[in-house]
């Protein structure tokens, strides 16, 4: 009995419990999800964004959750001009990516979008953020690192100026996803050094760019989130900062590496300088190298980049981490093949070889280059497409972070002589110079390393 009366529910009191129901769907103003699909209309589109075009708009969306009883045939786009509806504009076609033209050039607009079906048009999307037409579309993979109680933002340059040329950039400091300060700087410059941080708050930032008819859109991705600290003016400390990891251990970001950088303002190679603030604009062009397993070139050849600024004691810090070997063991490696100088060049051979770099008439003719002299005919090949070459030798930071990719490639038994590699990290240096395994002059190259890294010479310069 007791039972039966829990279960027990008259006709009133079902009526009563849908009632309240549907009045606490009204105050909340909740909506019933079934009720597109019972009109058999499509729901709203989401994430709708707008980007600025030269007297248009380019519009993206995503599909709605529910397309309602039919497929969905078309999207219809309200126009809204300085916040008032305008006009709409019927596309016959169910792609998410369209162009709306006829716009005026440094008016603002944003766009809703519906979506159609056979049974009608559904809701209304959010509105997009505002976007000035004609302005210069978003700049491209911002990146920052820190300084004290400041930090360097830098972006590569926008697509396209829409027409006009780009005056300047503004660029826009978060704290929690909330915009805290704002600097504005005038010029085609793409690296600027931001002030007034607070040194242990974490920040992360955007970039937007500016011409004659107004502000674009913020860089769709904000920046690698940095933490400003004090920043030291002498030589990293005797053990360095970082340990060689296990082979196969997993690798940190490159990010999760800048912000574990040591900063210090000591830079014992100041002809590095511009190499140091060098980036590859498309590190992921490099070419198969088939003296490497297929684990390698689809792991680890992908995360070569390249992308990381600093002294040249800062950039082996990133690159180490990244790669999961000590920093001293690089510092010491860096010692014997260039002293640290990225202009060193080395392997001379006679130009009658054929081996020269591309463009290099000299006789006999350098094939090594960059702080840890990567022969450019052999990394990965000798076509100029798809080498690394002459990133190595102009970039400070992919040089490191090529070599270490082979390095620990090799450590973790990825390279041609195979699984004894693995968890030799002075055999693989030895590969390195002799390209053999382990023979004499890897022996003797070995020893000069292992004496560097006894001496640690750096940290008396």
């Amino acid at each position: 009995m007791g039972t039966e009366a829990g279960h027990f529910v008259t006709t009133s009191t079902r009526r009563a419990v849908i009632v309240a129901v549907a009045a606490l769907l009204a105050f909340t103003g909740t909506q019933v999800m079934a009720s597109a699909a019972s009109s058999g209309e499509p729901s709203a589109p989401r994430k709708a964004l707008a980007g600025p075009a030269n007297g248009k708009a380019v519009l993206s969306w995503a599909r709605p959750a529910n397309h309602g009883a039919t497929a969905i045939s078309g999207y219809t786009v309200r126009v809204f001009e300085n916040g008032t509806a305008t006009r709409t504009v019927a596309f016959a076609s169910n792609h998410t990516h369209q162009s709306v033209a006829g716009l005026r050039n440094g008016a603002r607009y944003s766009f809703a979008i519906a979506a159609r079906n056979r049974a009608g048009q559904g809701p209304w999307s959010t509105q997009t953020l505002p976007v000035i037409v004609g302005a210069p579309t978003r700049p491209i993979a911002p990146a920052a690192s820190p300084g004290n109680t400041q930090a360097t933002v830098s972006w590569r340059t926008p697509a396209s100026g829409n027409g006009a040329t780009i005056s300047g950039y503004v660029v826009i400091a978060y704290r929690r996803y909330t915009p805290v300060k704002t600097w504005s700087f005038p010029g085609g410059t793409t690296r600027h050094v931001v002030g007034g941080l607070v040194n242990g708050q974490r920040y992360h930032f955007n970039v937007r760019a500016q011409n004659a008819r107004g502000l674009g859109p913020p860089s769709l991705d904000t920046t690698n989130a940095i933490v400003p600290r004090s920043v030291g003016n002498g030589p990293p400390k005797s053990g360095g900062y970082f340990a060689l990891k296990a082979p196969g251990s997993s690798f940190p970001s490159e990010q999760t590496c800048a912000q574990a950088v040591r900063r210090s303002t000591w830079e014992p190679r100041p002809d590095n300088t511009t190499a140091n603030h060098t980036k590859p604009k498309n590190p992921g062009a490099l070419a198969y190298f088939d003296q490497w397993s297929k684990a390698w070139n689809n792991n680890y050849k992908p995360r070569i980049t390249g992308n990381f600024e600093g002294t040249t004691d800062e950039i082996i810090q990133w690159a180490a981490c990244k790669w999961g070997i000590a920093d001293n063991m690089v510092r010491a490696q860096a010692v014997v093949e260039s002293h640290w100088h990225m202009r060193e060049e080395g392997d001379k051979e006679p130009r009658s070889d054929g081996h020269c770099a591309p463009g290099d008439d000299r006789d006999p003719c350098p094939t090594s280059f960059g702080i840890l002299q990567i022969k450019w005919y052999f990394h990965p090949s000798k076509s100029p497409v798809g080498n690394a070459y002459p990133m190595s030798k102009d970039m400070t930071a992919f040089s490191l972070d090529y070599a270490l990719a082979e390095l620990r490639g090799c450590y973790d038994g990825h390279a041609w002589v195979g699984k004894k590699a693995t968890g030799d990290l002075m055999g693989c240096m030895g590969l390195w110079y002799s390209g053999e395994w382990r023979d004499d002059n890897a022996q003797k190259y070995i020893g000069w390393v292992q004496r560097e890294l006894d001496s640690k010479p750096w940290l008396y310069w």
